[in-house]
């Protein structure tokens, strides 16, 4: 049985430790409402463009049981990571490709750098 999780990319961390082709792409997205993403793969729809994500929209098909990718797809505008980096925060992921997660259930670091008063939050911006 396969899970599917799609979200806009508010910010996304590039989590990677090393250069693509070696390690597999590790990105932690927030999703919104407190929603995170943790993914960790070499799915290859996935790989970033430079100082890039591929897109601010992403869709992942996972193995419930394990969490492995079967698919992934990314759509729209190119997106830069967030700053500040949390690769030495964050340094190990989920044990599973795919891991949905609220902000509570992240590392104390990361919330904190997550929060603090350089994050990259997006500001909110109604439409009439």
């Amino acid at each position: 049985m396969c899970v599917e999780y799609r979200c806009q990319v508010r910010r996304i961390w590039d989590l990677t430790e090393c250069v693509p082709g070696c390690c597999p792409n590790s990105y932690l997205i927030d999703c919104g409402d407190n929603e995170f993403l943790v993914i960790e793969t070499s799915e290859r729809s996935l790989n970033k463009c430079g100082d890039l994500f591929p897109g601010d929209s992403v869709s992942v098909r996972v193995l419930a049981a394990v969490g492995d990718v079967v698919s992934a797809s990314v759509t729209g505008h190119p997106t830069a990571f967030a700053r500040p980096s949390l690769r030495d925060a964050y340094p190990g992921l989920s044990g599973t490709e795919v891991r949905a997660c609220r902000i509570s259930e992240l590392p104390n670091e990361v919330q904190r750098l997550i929060d603090g008063p350089d994050n990259n939050k997006m500001q909110q911006t109604s439409h009439g």
